[in-house]
């Protein structure tokens, strides 16, 4: 793996300086999915005594896709909203 990096650097740079690239025109970018319900570990919500205790939230697959983004301009956070109703997008005023 770390060959792999050496190897795409390596190109990169190559690229950079035959094509006389400007440097705020190089882009790295990472992408994370972050759950639209934060959750703490092992956060509950039952009546104390019970004998069993559901987790809340472990099952909740709803993200949106945030992609962080960096070069030599500062550059925004990229949200990406995908979804098929209007309860997947944010509220529009």
């Amino acid at each position: 793996m770390e060959q792999n990096n050496t190897i795409m650097t390596h190109r990169a740079t190559y690229l950079v300086k035959v094509y006389n690239i400007p440097m705020y025109l190089v882009v790295n970018k990472d992408q994370i999915g972050i759950h639209l319900i934060p959750i703490k570990k092992y956060q509950t919500w039952e009546t104390i005594g019970v004998k069993h205790v559901q987790v809340l939230g472990i099952i909740d697959k709803r993200q949106n896709m945030t992609i962080v983004s960096s070069s030599m301009n500062d550059l925004p956070l990229q949200v990406v909203f995908k979804g098929t109703t209007s309860h997947t997008f944010p509220h529009m005023n």
